[in-house]
């Protein structure tokens, strides 16, 4: 009953100050639940754009070799373990792209597009095209959004990959936004 009796004093005293404390209460929880809301949004991107765009086993080729002859037959025994969902092989380089008089190096990633979007779910990261076309248009590629940017590069127009000396003719089937760094360089 003293409890009562103090916080009646309290409150009925001074009206003002207690309508201005319920408020100070009520923006530092408003405020903490937004700041809690962006860090959760944040940390979820991060995760996704991380964890999730990434194959979460690399077998990579011996120290003195450029790349895994067998990979076909090594990509059965993995997926033989119950615990492996999907296999891609992949061929990653570096390489210049080249379109008019704009010229961007890039992170190029050679795969099958069936495996590959078992493994990544790219085709979730188009903007424009369909990445399984790569399936049945040579010499396309996939290009990140601000890569496309960086060139000029426009729906189907053909551009350039050069690689130690060698130059190849590339159509643009598709642009993808992966929400990471990798738009500024995919191939």
């Amino acid at each position: 009953m003293f409890e009562w009796t103090v916080a009646n004093r309290h409150i009925l005293g001074n009206p003002r100050m207690v309508l201005f404390t319920v408020l100070s209460v009520a923006l530092a929880v408003a405020v903490i639940t937004v700041l809690m809301g962006l860090t959760e949004g944040y940390k979820e991107n991060l995760i996704s754009n991380t964890v999730e765009n990434s194959p979460h086993l690399i077998v990579d080729p011996k120290e003195d070799e450029d790349y895994i002859t067998l990979y076909r037959t090594l990509s059965k025994i993995i997926l033989e373990h119950p615990e492996v969902e999907a296999v891609s092989p992949r061929l990653i380089g570096k390489a210049a792209a080249k379109y008019k008089d704009n010229v961007e190096g890039v992170n190029f990633v050679g795969a099958y597009p069936l495996q590959e979007d078992k493994l990544l779910k790219v085709q979730e990261d188009m903007i424009w095209g369909d990445y399984y076309d790569l399936r049945f248009k040579r010499h396309s590629a996939v290009v990140g959004t601000d890569l496309a940017e960086d060139l000029e590069l426009k729906r189907g127009d053909d551009f350039r990959l050069i690689r130690q000396n060698r130059s190849v003719r590339v159509t643009a089937a598709g642009f993808i936004e992966t929400g990471s760094g990798l738009d500024q360089t995919l191939v």
